[in-house]
């Protein structure tokens, strides 16, 4: 890349492209007019985009061709926000950008798309730049379903970068832990509460004793355990036959994790000899948690990138999941980088203008140093 690339970052042009994405409204599962929009401004930028449809929506996989001695280099973001998020009239005050206060932003992650077609406008006549794979996936918000149902055969990357954090650019993300979610079921058995309440077995009062069993909150520095869900009964003059309770567990350890859920099926044993309840539980593993050490050749790449972009790195470990932890199960070892977006998923949600052209910088330092670590 030719020198003091880094200095073409264009303000008002990424600031104009950040508030035309918000305004297409795009939650979880509708991000029909986001796709059309992304598909078609690729495409005008040389790009050769791919829409990998899964029922009324889907991901966008889009090429773009560079040094033949490179494998391409993964960037991706999420296309979907969560609601409110239909009407969005975002709002620029000096560095910041809100929403009108009535909806979300959107800056979770329209912000990082808007950066990421920055980047690919300053370098769009560039021939001596690494091949890129540009990712956007659908459903992230709810689930990470996106990359889940991505076929990642169709990739060639070797390295890889997801733009879905909080924290100042420079925060490299290189740990996140695993996360299981599960249901547990209680059976009992329902009768009239007023006529024969001595035939009833209330799993009400089977669940309450059990929700005492389980540890919950912060267990340790690597793990939380939350039951956020209960559902049960039907009526006050009928003895609570079922109920339901649905939790999550994240740890960065599998032993801390397989541990909380042995403490979990213990609470059930006891709680379904003392009060002859059947009981069932059932967990789902939403995905793996990854650590990456600062010796490998994506936490190097991001390290040399945000220094070229003069900017100080920050590492961070996070107890959330991103399509990043997706990436890695499927191989492609990535990290999250922090863009500053704040207060995300709230009707506060904001942005830094500078904080978003800063993202470019390091997108762009990461493009001119990655040819000694994407070689073939």
């Amino acid at each position: 890349m030719v020198k003091n690339v880094l200095l073409h970052a264009n303000k008002k042009r990424l600031v104009a492209e950040f508030c035309r994405l918000v305004r297409i409204p795009s939650h979880s599962g509708e991000e029909q007019k986001m796709i059309s929009y992304c598909v078609n401004t690729m495409r005008a930028l040389g790009l050769t985009p791919y829409y990998e449809r899964h029922g009324k929506t889907g991901n966008i996989i889009a090429r773009r061709k560079g040094l033949r001695t490179c494998s391409p280099l993964l960037i991706s973001a999420h296309l979907d926000t969560v609601q409110p998020g239909i009407g969005i009239k975002p709002k620029v005050k000096g560095d910041i950008i809100t929403s009108d206060g009535t909806t979300i932003l959107g800056a979770d992650d329209k912000a990082a798309i808007a950066i990421i077609f920055e980047m690919l406008k300053i370098i769009r006549n560039k021939n001596d730049v690494i091949p890129l794979e540009i990712v956007f996936t659908h459903s992230e918000e709810i689930g990470l379903h996106g990359a889940k149902q991505l076929n990642a055969d169709r990739l060639k990357s070797t390295l890889g970068f997801v733009l879905d954090s909080d924290g100042p650019a420079g925060t490299i993300v290189n740990a996140a832990p695993h996360h299981v979610t599960f249901k547990i079921e209680l059976f009992g058995r329902s009768t009239h509460a007023g006529m024969e309440p001595e035939k009833g077995i209330n799993a009400i009062v089977a669940a309450g004793e059990l929700i005492t069993r389980i540890p919950q909150g912060g267990l340790d520095s690597e793990t939380t355990s939350n039951l956020g869900i209960i559902q049960g009964g039907t009526a006050t003059n009928t003895i609570a036959g079922y109920v339901l309770i649905r939790g999550e567990v994240r740890s960065h350890s599998e032993v801390k994790l397989q541990k909380q859920f042995t403490t979990i099926k213990k609470a059930l044993n006891a709680v379904k000899k003392k009060y002859s309840v059947k009981t069932r539980f059932i967990p789902v593993r939403e995905y793996r948690a990854y650590k990456l050490k600062k010796n490998a050749a994506v936490m190097q790449l991001a390290y040399d990138g945000i220094r070229t972009a003069g900017l100080a790195v920050r590492y961070k470990s996070i107890n959330g999941g991103s399509d990043a932890n997706i990436f890695n199960m499927k191989k492609i070892p990535c990290v999250n980088l922090g863009i500053n977006m704040k207060n995300v998923h709230s009707l506060k949600e904001r942005i830094g203008i500078s904080d978003m052209m800063k993202s470019v910088e390091v997108m762009l330092g990461i493009l001119k140093t990655s040819p000694k670590y994407c070689r073939r």
